[in-house]
């Protein structure tokens, strides 16, 4: 596409899917005169990552509009953490971007109508869970986070109450177990998470006895375990 040729589509509502390459920077900051768009769907490559990250903020701020953001990174990850996602967004799906911690905006006052959320934060507390667990219309969810990186272990709760509505879940790199408690996601139906044999162990003592609550989730329907030995 000639250079200023997507600039100048001011009207555009729907772009998908638009590839950006290490020769194709110039594209990336042409997206945001597209003020209009609703639906961006975007495949990025590139080895300039500092210079990446950066355009890729500056773009997706000014894109206030958005409803649904897809971005997949080949060849490495992306920081997003200066980057705070618009309050219309319904979908997210942010695959191999990264946020230091939960951001802030990630909170049922800012996105009350996210219905999807695909996420990877390098470190997840308890209570990050526990807000994500009070988005109102969240139905699918892929959580990754890098506690086998950080060595951060502990036991993660969905509490009485939580996820209201959530459909798919999949809980992907957590350091410790994952406890589903009575009341918590009445509606899932498929579920997918990793366990960490040693640290499980390691949080059990000598009980040697867990139970993660699969049989409080009613809806179950489908369980996909991943073993980390």
């Amino acid at each position: 596409v000639p250079t200023g040729t997507i600039g100048s589509l001011t009207s555009l509502e729907e772009l998908s899917t638009f590839s950006i390459y290490n020769d194709s920077m110039g594209s990336l900051k042409e997206l945001g005169y597209l003020t209009e768009l609703r639906v961006l769907d975007i495949v990025c490559q590139t080895e300039q990552a500092d210079t990446f990250e950066k355009s890729l903020v500056e773009v997706l701020s000014k894109l206030q509009k958005i409803q649904s953001l897809d971005i997949l990174i080949y060849g490495g990850d992306c920081s997003l953490d200066a980057w705070a996602a618009p309050p219309r967004v319904r979908r997210l799906r942010l695959d191999r971007c990264w946020f230091s911690t939960l951001p802030g905006w990630m909170n049922p006052c800012v996105l009350q109508g996210l219905s999807f959320l695909w996420i990877s934060v390098r470190v997840l507390k308890q209570e990050d869970l526990e807000i994500l667990g009070t988005l109102p219309t969240l139905s699918y969810l892929n959580l990754k986070v890098d506690q086998e990186n950080v060595r951060v272990t502990g036991r993660y709760c969905a509490s009485e109450c939580s996820f209201p509505c959530l459909v798919f879940c999949s809980l992907l790199g957590f350091g410790g177990p994952a406890v589903f408690r009575q009341g918590a996601m009445p509606r899932l139906r498929s579920l997918r998470f990793t366990f960490p044999v040693q640290e499980a162990r390691e949080i059990l003592g000598k009980s040697g006895s867990l139970d993660l609550g699969l049989g409080n989730l009613p809806s179950l329907q489908d369980v996909i375990v991943r073993l980390r030995c």
